[in-house]
């Protein structure tokens, strides 16, 4: 099953680099925690010029290979200083289709980069969903740097919380590969349950 996941995953990457004919980025993560496999798959490219395109699935299976998944793709147009307006589509099993709209900001600034968004949806519940992700990656010598990354997401609607999750990342790069400690937080409710996965993961950039 692990195998299937895995190449679905590159066949997703191929299908999107060569259906866009314009130069892509890809990132592949694979994590492995004490109960569950994860595929991170993330495809950056360019529709048109001033029209980017970003596309996630993430696909996790557990010890009774049952699988979760979550997709999103995310059209954006710079309108000024590193703020884009953004069209996203969300897609899993658990909430079916949802658009959203929205801003997203990047910046990169030596080791340090920053990426910012907020969304809502343009379907019923309403809520607001809101990302941070921060990377520190400096370099140890010529051929070994550090690999640090903290993404969260945290989502508010009506009631109030819904959910909060957290991807931390501690570890080494060399050759383009990055691995080391992963730890996945989920935080949901209004009085938040938590739940935590941890583990390894190895990660390469296209």
């Amino acid at each position: 099953m692990l195998k299937k996941l895995i190449t679905g995953a590159a066949i997703m990457g191929t299908l999107m680099t060569a259906g866009r004919g314009h130069s892509a980025d890809s990132i592949q993560e694979l994590i492995r925690g004490q109960k569950t496999t994860t595929v991170d798959t993330k495809l950056m490219g360019k529709l048109a010029p001033k029209v980017g395109i970003f596309a996630r699935n993430i696909a996790t299976i557990d010890q009774e290979e049952k699988v979760k998944t979550f997709g999103v793709v995310d059209i954006s147009y710079p309108i000024g200083k590193g703020v884009d307006v953004v069209g996203e589509a969300q897609l899993s099993p658990q909430s079916g289709f949802v658009p959203r709209v929205g801003l997203q900001y990047f910046k990169e600034e030596g080791d340090l980069s920053t990426y910012l968004a907020s969304t809502v949806p343009l379907t019923k519940p309403f809520d607001s969903e809101n990302v941070i992700a921060l990377q520190y990656r400096p370099k140890l010598s010529d051929s070994l740097g550090l690999f640090t990354s903290l993404e969260n997401v945290t989502n508010f609607g009506k009631e109030g919380h819904n959910f909060s999750a957290q991807k931390i990342r501690l570890g080494l790069e060399t050759k383009g590969y990055q691995f080391g400690i992963a730890a996945d937080l989920l935080e949901t409710g209004k009085k938040p349950k938590v739940s935590s996965t941890i583990g390894a993961f190895v990660r390469k950039e296209f």
